[in-house]
């Protein structure tokens, strides 16, 4: 199967995401904790094993690098999913 830029899309990158997500307005204090207790355990060796087997990596970011790649994500898809005439299902 050809990869995208040797489809004749260039400058793309399909990468996929799995993250803990919180609501708006969660308290910094409550996201501290989460992000505290998500590096722990991604940081476990049986987890990283785990993820291993499965064909993937188990990579820790801060909240904030997060919301930025989430961000980056979105300024490169969502004109391709328009462009494209893209309807949720």
């Amino acid at each position: 199967m050809p990869t995208i830029a040797e489809s004749g899309v260039p400058g793309y990158e399909v990468i996929n995401l799995l993250g803990l997500i919180a609501r708006a307005g969660t308290p910094a204090p409550v996201i501290d904790r989460l992000s505290k207790a998500m590096k722990e355990v991604l940081e476990d060796p049986k987890v990283i094993k785990r993820f291993a087997d499965l064909g993937t990596e188990a990579r820790f970011t801060s909240p904030q690098a997060f919301f930025e790649i989430m961000r980056l994500q979105a300024d490169t898809w969502i004109p391709v999913i328009h462009k494209a005439n893209i309807k949720p299902e």
